[in-house]
């Protein structure tokens, strides 16, 4: 079972990764985005997982699987933060745009 969920894990890290690589943070769609914040949540609910069965453990090969999907997980949540301040940078960036133009229409008029 643990192998299993350890596919699903690894297979939703992929998509993940895949998701940030081709999205931009500026113009990803509101479904998109719901979808990577779902994919965030379910695999950090696994790492805490992993994080308390690990101990427990003492088959070798799986302590050493454990731990480099931890790692994976890790290198995906570093950059899922990333690409959050991006989304929130650029939202900034656009509403300043967005209120400076309202402001120049307000003044001219």
């Amino acid at each position: 079972m643990l192998k299993t969920e350890l596919g699903v894990v690894r297979c939703n890290l992929s998509t993940m990764s895949d998701m940030m690589s081709q999205l931009d943070p500026v113009t990803v769609k509101q479904a998109d985005m719901e979808l990577l914040e779902q994919l965030y949540t379910v695999c950090k609910e696994m790492q805490d997982r992993i994080v308390k069965i690990i101990p427990r453990l003492s088959e070798e090969k799986l302590i050493e699987e454990l731990l480099a999907t931890n790692d994976e997980m890790n290198t995906a949540f570093t950059r899922y933060h990333r690409f959050e301040r991006r989304l929130t940078n650029g939202q900034s960036t656009e509403q300043k745009v967005k209120s400076s133009h309202t402001f120049i229409l307000v003044s001219n008029g």
